[in-house]
């Protein structure tokens, strides 16, 4: 049987010509999901806040209804499956792209910020009714605070809107795409490498 030799930096991998279609396609399936977990294992070892930003994942998803959170993680997957054939300059703007983009907390924090403060003012100066505004949308952000959960947050995430860690996931992917973690120990060296076997069967897929 003719073998396919997929060439890396660490290591030969071959790839049977005549593999298995379902298992080609279970592994182009996971890639992304792959990706994701290795990359949240990354950010845990670089990043000391990462528990919050674990924890706080956790309550979103967990009041996140399972259809929006299947929407939310494919759009992750198809993103990194997408840029794991783009030059490094591309992955670079993406990358960018990422770190600009709102998490679910700073649309919260704003719109309650900017809520609050038009029913303070209004409360000082048309009618102390007003006041109830800063009262129902400070109750909202404790609620989220404690639970991961408060009206908003149904309707930003239909919309699409991701927690900084949903983000931070995707961001990690790429920057392993984009080779950032070659001086890394040689275990998860190892790991990462295996993920680039893995993307480079889906490319040959």
């Amino acid at each position: 049987m003719q073998r396919k030799e997929c060439r890396m930096k660490k290591g030969i991998w071959f790839e049977d010509e005549k593999e298995d279609e379902p298992k080609k396609a279970s592994i182009r399936h996971g890639c992304g999901t792959l990706f994701k977990i290795f990359a949240v294992g990354i950010v845990s070892c670089m990043n000391t806040d990462n528990n919050d930003s674990t924890a706080e994942i956790n309550r979103v998803r967990r009041h996140t209804s399972p259809e929006v959170l299947e929407k939310i993680d494919q759009r992750t997957e198809d993103n990194i499956r997408f840029y794991s054939s783009e030059p490094a300059a591309v992955i670079s703007r993406r990358i960018r792209a990422l770190e600009a983009e709102w998490s679910i907390e700073r649309w919260l924090e704003t719109n309650a910020s900017a809520l609050a403060f038009t029913g303070t003012m209004l409360g000082l100066t048309v009618s102390k009714k007003w006041l109830a505004i800063p009262l129902i949308v400070t109750g909202f952000l404790f609620q989220h605070a404690v639970q991961g959960w408060c009206p908003p947050v149904p309707v930003l995430r239909r919309r699409g809107v991701r927690t900084r860690g949903e983000i931070d996931e995707e961001k990690f992917a790429l920057k392993i795409l984009r080779g950032d973690f070659k001086d890394l120990n040689a275990d998860l060296a190892d790991q990462i490498a295996y993920i680039r076997q893995l993307i480079d069967a889906v490319k040959a897929g």
